[in-house]
């Protein structure tokens, strides 16, 4: 059967409200957009992220390359420490060597000065019993002097005792012994004692003029002073 349309228009029976899907699009819309910058905040921090990974990697890398470095150190710190020990010890047994080489030349010295002692001892005695033998020379021409036959000819006694000076000059010159001429000479406090001091006419300056004991001196050096009398210019000259 069929209907006939009328003339009035037709009601929706689903009226739509477009103020409310305008408002739905734009709550939809927000919510792109608060989703879109949750995702590149997301993103964002994922960048972040994965650079502090990095940064950490790198320090991870730069922390075992230390590690490794100080590990190396390490080792070579243990090397030289093994060798200073090694260097110690052949220090030490070097220093027990030279500390018993050091004994053995002490000792050795030791021996060698006491040896010296006894042939220095032994030369200075046998140098002493040389001088004597000689001094007995002279000792045996005084006794043949003082004999009885020999104060019957003064003149052969004069010329004994003259030959015995004569010998002991020699003997006491042999040995490195000088007399000091005195008389004459100018007056040196260094080789002569003055026992006497007069005034001379014929003198100019302090000179000795009469030798009390002689001096001597042994290889150049003094021995004994020479005992004189000094004559000096009279005042005022």
């Amino acid at each position: 059967m069929s209907h006939r349309q009328s003339g009035r228009p037709q009601e929706d029976p689903c009226p739509i409200d477009l103020e409310q899907v305008q408002g739905d699009l734009e709550a939809a819309r927000r919510q792109v957009e608060s989703a879109h910058a949750e995702v590149q905040a997301a993103r964002a921090e994922v960048e972040r992220s994965r650079a502090e990974q990095e940064t950490l990697r790198a320090a991870l890398e730069q922390a075992r390359k230390e590690q490794e470095a100080i590990r190396a150190d390490l080792e070579e710190a243990v090397k030289k420490h093994e060798k200073l020990e090694a260097d110690l010890e052949a220090t030490r047994q070097l220093a027990a060597q030279n500390w018993e080489q050091f004994l053995r030349a002490r000792a050795d010295l030791d021996n060698y000065r006491r040896r010296m002692e006894r042939e220095v001892e032994r030369l200075v005695e046998r140098g002493r019993q040389e001088l004597l033998l000689r001094f007995l020379e002279v000792a045996d021409n005084f006794q043949r002097a003082l004999m009885p036959q020999a104060s019957v000819d003064p003149d052969g006694l004069r010329r004994g005792l003259e030959l015995i000076s004569r010998q002991l000059d020699n003997l006491l010159r042999q040995e490195g012994v000088e007399p000091i001429e005195a008389v004459g000479a100018p007056f040196d406090p260094r080789l002569h004692e003055a026992v006497a001091v007069w005034e001379c006419d014929e003198v100019d300056r302090e000179t000795v003029t009469d030798e009390i004991q002689k001096g001597y001196l042994y290889r150049g050096e003094l021995l004994r002073p020479a005992r004189v009398r000094v004559g000096r210019p009279p005042a005022g000259r």
